[in-house]
């Protein structure tokens, strides 16, 4: 597996908190906590490993302040439908977020952006609108273009993955198991099989003597 390098990665991807929030009780963010925010868009960042979005509002007792949003990534929030003209400054939105654990009133994890005409723009996958944006499945001749993985494939294999029977020395591993120590805490693409159920667009190429499977994550990339 070959990958591309990255440079600034931020915190862990908080891509799990749907299926194993009890297994990362110490990351940054609380997703037990759904916050609303309304608010001017002072700044919109389409970039790789994470969008960020700052957002020019008030906490609960008036307080003014510019809370900084970390979204999902572009390769993910594109098939969404989500682009870099999606959330445009000045604008006047709700963000809905999951606040920090440590600095709740400077930044928080994205869930969505509801904008003034009620357009909903994901910044989370799991807010993805399957009804607008998911394709119906269709026969195609052969393998040789691109896809994008069903919504619940990577859940399935997240729970696959944490019900699976472990030895004594996994076990033991799995308790001292913390979100630093998964790939993710660098921004590094995931191996085989993770890598394919991965949300985002994953394509096939037949070359002369091998297959070339390249993910729009990160830009991983595996030959078969």
């Amino acid at each position: 597996m070959r990958s591309a390098s990255i440079i600034g990665c931020g915190v862990v991807a908080a891509l799990y908190a749907g299926v194993a929030s009890s297994h990362h009780g110490n990351s940054e963010y609380d997703m037990t906590v759904v916050v609303r925010y309304e608010g001017v868009i002072v700044e919109h960042v389409w970039r790789n490993p994470h969008t960020l979005t700052r957002l020019a509002t008030h906490t609960a007792s008036g307080e003014a302040i510019t809370l900084e949003i970390e979204g999902g990534s572009p390769s993910v929030l594109r098939t969404s439908g989500a682009t870099a003209n999606s959330i445009v400054q000045g604008e006047h939105v709700t963000a809905v977020v999951s606040p920090s654990r440590r600095f709740p009133n400077q930044t928080a994890y994205g869930l969505e952006i509801i904008k003034a005409d009620g357009t909903v723009i994901p910044l989370d996958w799991t807010r993805r609108q399957t009804a607008q944006n998911e394709q119906l499945a269709q026969t195609a001749p052969d393998m040789f273009r691109t896809w994008l993985p069903p919504r619940d494939l990577f859940d399935q294999m997240l729970q696959w993955a944490w019900s699976s029977q472990l030895t004594e020395k996994g076990q033991g591993i799995r308790a001292r198991y913390t979100p630093m120590m998964h790939r993710h805490a660098e921004c590094m693409p995931m191996s085989a099989p993770m890598l394919m159920t991965y949300p985002v667009a994953v394509g096939f190429t037949q070359l002369s003597d091998h297959i070339a499977i390249r993910s729009d994550w990160l830009g991983a990339e595996r030959t078969v």
